[in-house]
């Protein structure tokens, strides 16, 4: 696996796995199955999103979330959370109240308070109840 810089982190890995359908159309079983591969082939960068998954009707938020869930309880049931850098992105309006979507909600999903960067933030966020933050860039 190719390792690149990118944002302030030394080893990111060139191929960043897309978790999009994770809880959505690819059930969590099989999503674990394509991660713990992916992690096994050298690869440690994921990306998620809370807007992945809105096209489903089940799952938390109608939905919405469902890759962001499914990618968090993967990091904590295989200890992986340290050594995995997940790109998430916030501010996608609810589809039925345009109501936007912070990022606190998705570190709420991830419960990862330790460790994580913004490589585009816009906000000063903070996790609550570790006050682990992400500065304004």
């Amino acid at each position: 696996m190719l390792y690149r810089p990118l944002a302030g982190l030394e080893a990111v890995s060139a191929l960043c796995l897309g978790a999009g359908p994770f809880g959505s159309q690819l059930p969590a079983a099989r999503a674990y199955d394509l991660l713990d591969a992916f992690v096994n082939v050298g690869g440690n960068f994921i990306d998620t999103a809370h807007i992945y998954g809105a096209w489903a009707p089940q799952g938390e938020n109608g939905g919405c979330g469902n890759s962001e869930v499914t990618v968090g309880r993967w990091l904590r049931q295989n200890g992986h959370r340290d050594r995995m850098i997940v790109a998430t992105k916030g501010g996608h309006p609810d589809f039925a109240t345009g109501e936007t979507r912070l990022t606190r909600e998705g570190l709420r999903r991830f419960r990862a308070c330790a460790n994580w960067s913004s490589m585009m933030c816009r906000n000063r966020v903070t996790c609550q109840p570790c006050g682990a933050s992400a500065s304004r860039c």
